[in-house]
């Protein structure tokens, strides 16, 4: 089978086998025709393959040939390998399918619930920030009880001394009444005394002197 020693940039290869050094494990298959785009050292080639329009680094040798050269046809066997590399493949990417499916999924479900405990975060922010709200609430209201309190107290205190300055003044006016109506008493029976209705026997107690006058005179 000719071999094309060194390929050169434009050269359109076919590959012929992708167990080979340098090829295998670069997403080829047998019978991909591939473009070189550049060579590098070593007989190293940077290829795009056709089929999958991926670039891929691949090294030259007998598993490649020029497209124009590639004449032979694919036996049986190689058809056969061809077509179960082809059901791998589609196999690999329904596997591939179903779990980029599973993923979305996964990815739909993660969202929802984030979505939900963003929510429920919100929402315990909210009924933190009123608890809050209450608290200064209550502590502003405490503050104003215990003003109102402490007034309270002062009018009380205010309010028992005004009444006990009230007392003692209805006192001292009640002492003084009594005070002056004693001494009007005493002027009036000193007055009595002197117009000559109260004689003195021995008795400085002017009612005993009265029953003493006009005491009834004892029969014969």
């Amino acid at each position: 089978m000719p071999m094309q020693a060194s390929f050169v940039r434009g050269d359109v290869i076919s590959v012929l086998r992708t167990n080979a050094h340098g090829v295998a494990d670069k997403g080829l298959v047998p019978g991909d025709i591939v473009k070189v785009g550049g060579r590098k050292k070593n007989g190293w080639l940077r290829v795009k393959c056709q089929r999958t329009g991926e670039l891929v680094t691949i090294r030259s040798g007998r598993h490649l040939c020029l497209k124009s050269e590639a004449t032979r046809p694919a036996s049986q066997i190689d058809l056969l390998i061809r077509e179960n590399q082809v059901v791998s493949a589609e196999q690999r990417a329904k596997v591939a399918e179903a779990m980029v499916k599973s993923l979305t999924a996964e990815r739909d479900e993660l969202r929802s619930l984030l979505t939900t405990q963003s929510e429920r975060v919100s929402e315990y922010q909210n009924l933190q920030q009123d608890w809050h709200d209450t608290l200064e609430q209550k502590a502003r209201l405490q503050v104003q009880l215990e003003q109102q309190l402490q007034q309270l107290r002062a009018d009380s205190d205010a309010a028992a001394m005004a009444y006990h300055a009230r007392v003692s003044e209805l006192e001292e006016q009640l002492d003084k009444f009594l005070r002056a109506g004693e001494d009007d008493w005493q002027v009036e029976e000193d007055d009595w005394c002197h117009d000559g209705h109260c004689e003195s026997h021995g008795d400085d107690d002017p009612v005993s002197n009265m029953q003493a006058e006009y005491a009834p005179c004892p029969a014969p």
